[in-house]
């Protein structure tokens, strides 16, 4: 005969093969799949969220900064002094 265990819910001694517990009938398997596959869902989603901020962080703060140094730069213009007329140039 192989090894025995208990059922997690009855506490019923089982095969460690067997799919469910003749007693009760849990399948062990079954939540264990089920707590797996959450596990791996919340794992993706902080992996993600982790990434993101690693990456996104940085992309906010230089944002940031380089929108503050652009409202310190003065626009470039030119005065009506600066300019030349086409007669002048002519004249030279």
């Amino acid at each position: 005969m192989g090894e025995t265990g208990t059922c997690g819910k009855c506490v019923s001694e089982i095969s460690v093969e067997a799919d469910r517990c003749p007693e009760c009938g849990y399948e062990p398997r079954t939540d264990n799949k089920l707590g797996q596959t959450i596990l791996l869902i919340i794992g993706v989603i902080l992996t993600l969220t982790v990434v993101g901020a690693i990456i996104g962080l940085p992309l906010i703060y230089f944002s940031l900064k380089a929108r503050k140094y652009a409202e310190t730069q003065k626009p470039t213009t030119t005065s009506p002094d600066d300019t030349v007329s086409v007669k002048e140039l002519i004249e030279v």
